[in-house]
């Protein structure tokens, strides 16, 4: 089943963040930085995919980080437009690597669905302009002086990361049991019985897609743990190769009886953030 962008974007999001999120985040919607200077906000931290996080005063601003670029002539060392509660966009550049990042008061809060979204949205249209290495959801670094250091003290390793996702898109790959296929027991040894049998299915379904590894830059596989998920996919797919990759999985979910194939994005690489291929 192929899902059209947009919608898959809006839908699937929530869902698609929640392995990208880190355990403490920006808060709920609130008055914007200049509406906040008289107050003071409680600093939250999250271990990004990116990011050392540092500690700061309580009634500081800290910076939000949504990912780390390669600096290029195309780029320059400005970018426009806003990110999560209409802060502005800044870059701090240091060396050959610029951090993204927007200012907030307040880093305490759980992450709602519609907070995923602005920060994801955020993220794709930094994506659409350069190869970008995204960073979770809340992760919160004190200062400008921290983003620097970081950039300074991992600059080799960020600038493979980033050089290795240019030119990429991540494209996730759902397998689900059709109607009638995949059930279990409820209970007993037949239930432990026919779970192993829909482990065996499931390794045997993963074959099947392996075609799909020729198309892809890197990829990266999870076998379900619930019954009626067998494979969890991601995909690094060269931009130009998308269609192709897309068509692909429609002839392969044409092909399987027993399983729906979805497949969604393209996304900013979450999965390939940490550089580390399948």
């Amino acid at each position: 089943m192929m899902r059209g962008e947009r919608q898959v974007r809006e839908d699937a999001l929530p869902e698609r963040l929640a392995s990208a999120t880190a355990a403490t985040h920006i808060g709920r919607k609130r008055p914007s930085m200049a509406e906040q200077r008289s107050k003071r906000g409680r600093s939250g931290f999250a271990q990004g995919a990116v990011p050392e996080l540092l500690g700061h005063p309580v009634d500081s601003a800290s910076l939000l980080l949504y990912g780390v670029v390669e600096v290029s002539a195309s780029m320059g060392t400005t970018i426009s437009g806003v990110g999560l509660d209409d802060e502005p966009l800044q870059t701090i550049v240091e060396g050959p690597l610029a951090a993204i990042v927007s200012r907030h008061m307040d880093a305490d809060g759980d992450p709602a669905p519609d907070r995923l979204r602005e920060y994801e949205r955020t993220v794709c249209r930094l994506m659409e302009r350069d190869a970008i290495l995204p960073a979770r959801f809340g992760s919160v670094l004190a200062d400008e002086g921290a983003v620097r250091g970081l950039l300074r003290r991992r600059h080799r390793d960020l600038l493979e990361r980033v050089q290795r996702v240019a030119g990429a898109v991540e494209l996730a790959l759902r397998a689900t049991w059709r109607v009638g296929a995949g059930m279990l027991p409820a209970s007993g040894t037949s239930y432990l019985r026919e779970r192993l049998e829909l482990r065996q299915s499931a390794r045997e379904v993963a074959s099947e897609l392996d075609p799909l590894t020729a198309l892809a830059r890197s990829s990266r596989r999870t076998l379900g743990s619930a019954p009626d998920l067998p494979v969890l996919d991601a995909y690094l797919v060269e931009r130009d190769r998308v269609r192709e990759f897309v068509a692909m999985v429609a002839q392969l979910d044409d092909r399987l009886d027993d399983v729906e194939l979805t497949c969604t994005g393209p996304w900013p690489p979450y999965s390939f953030a940490d550089g580390a291929p399948v």
